[in-house]
């Protein structure tokens, strides 16, 4: 299994974990100003789990968690002052249907969440098909991540990555 070889950069954190760090900056648009991580390894040496707490410094907090340890799992909560979105597939609807956001306006818990669908599609088809339109027509037909947003992806993985070894918070690169 090549995700599990040092050599080639294994590991769920930068496998699956990548998707999960990539979607929290997504939605913040920025990076987070700090990172606390830990890890649970292979006998090789590359992460078979990490947990990360991801702290923007201004109150707002993210949690980001992968494995290869566990059952296959895709679930993202984003919870805020005006209410709850989750959904169970970030970047591939299930076979057969569309993706289906749960949201849930307010804070109260006992109100009922509401469905929302979302097209269906292969995550990265429609990111090769976002690419082949930036080529043909230019940057504005881009709905990836910016070049400034690959690199505070880039920069977070590798602060977690550090977290983990260190089991101390670390402070993202600028």
């Amino acid at each position: 299994n090549i995700r599990l070889s040092p050599t080639l950069g294994g590991g769920s954190l930068l496998d699956a974990g990548s998707y999960a760090v990539s979607f929290v900056i997504l939605c913040t648009r920025r990076p987070p100003k700090r990172v606390q991580a830990t890890s649970d390894r292979h006998a090789n040496g590359v992460d078979l789990t990490t947990v990360a707490t991801l702290d923007f410094g201004d109150g707002l907090l993210a949690q980001v968690a992968s494995s290869f340890a566990t059952g296959g799992h895709r679930h993202a909560i984003i919870a805020g002052e005006d209410g709850v979105i989750e959904t169970n597939f970030l970047n591939h609807p299930p076979i057969g249907g569309p993706a289906v956001l749960q949201i849930r306006a307010g804070k109260n818990v006992s109100v009922p969440f509401e469905p929302a669908e979302i097209p269906a599609g292969n995550g990265f088809l429609l990111e090769a098909e976002s690419f082949a339109r930036l080529l043909r027509h230019g940057e504005a037909e881009w709905t990836g991540a910016t070049p400034q947003d690959s690199i505070d992806i880039a920069l977070t993985i590798d602060a977690i990555q550090a977290s983990a070894a260190s089991g101390r918070w670390e402070e993202i690169a600028a």
